[in-house]
């Protein structure tokens, strides 16, 4: 009995510590202008996909994030601030760009039926980066697995299998919750209209822009308490 409370304790801890990382809800807003001119099957393969990719990086992550790190010899405000200037370009890219009337949406959805295998094809470019890594999963989820994975035993064993089967079940709630968003998102958005539409994929880009910038100054504080510490007492 012990044993399934701690499991599901450690479930629900692991679910909670990726929610505010990784915020399914507002990345979601983020990338919708992203995947706007999708039609609905498109929407639903994206939406697979991006979990699907998000999936894997919080597995690799969590099984051998901090091997592959170190075999490279990175660490994770290097990743930080790589993963910032990613995410800051492809806000910028967005401010810059032009917004679509919806006559050339239309148009677009119809020539993204003309050329199906095509678009498939640049999509999934897309879907791995930068929308599912570093927009949905980035450097702070990587950080939080990392944490998680250390709540185990550093001796394999039973203990050490029951904790990370525990923290994979709260990763797949996560996994599940960030599908229902990317998929659901436009509902919310379509009701706004096309000025509303307008100004959420304006704000969403002033936002993807912040939040890069913001996780490329946490890089850049977590390197100077790294290597400088004496600077975090001035």
């Amino acid at each position: 009995m012990d044993v399934v409370f701690s499991f599901a304790q450690l479930v629900v801890f692991a679910f909670l510590a990726l929610l505010p990382v990784v915020n399914p809800f507002g990345t979601a807003l983020i990338i919708e202008p992203l995947i706007i001119t999708l039609s609905q099957q498109e929407r639903r393969y994206a939406a697979k996909k991006i979990a699907l990719n998000c999936l894997i990086v919080c597995i690799v992550a969590l099984f051998i994030g901090s091997w592959i790190l170190k075999l490279f010899g990175l660490s994770i405000p290097i990743i930080q601030l790589a993963g910032g200037i990613l995410i800051a370009k492809t806000g910028m890219d967005l401010l810059n760009g032009d917004a679509s009337s919806p006559k050339d949406k239309d148009k677009t959805v119809e020539d993204k039926k003309e050329n199906l295998d095509i678009d498939l094809d640049k999509l999934n470019e897309k879907l791995f980066y930068p929308y599912s890594f570093p927009i949905m999963t980035g450097a702070g989820t990587i950080s939080v697995l990392f944490t998680l994975a250390a709540q185990g035993d550093s001796k394999i064993g039973l203990h050490y299998f029951i904790n990370m089967a525990a923290i994979i079940v709260g990763v797949l709630l996560m996994i599940f919750l960030i599908y229902i968003c990317v998929a659901k998102t436009h509902a919310v958005v379509a009701k706004l209209g096309t000025r509303g539409t307008l100004v959420i994929s304006k704000v969403s880009a002033f936002l993807i822009l912040g939040v890069g910038l913001q996780i490329f100054v946490s890089g850049i504080v977590a390197l100077a308490k790294l290597y400088f510490p004496g600077l975090t007492h001035v």
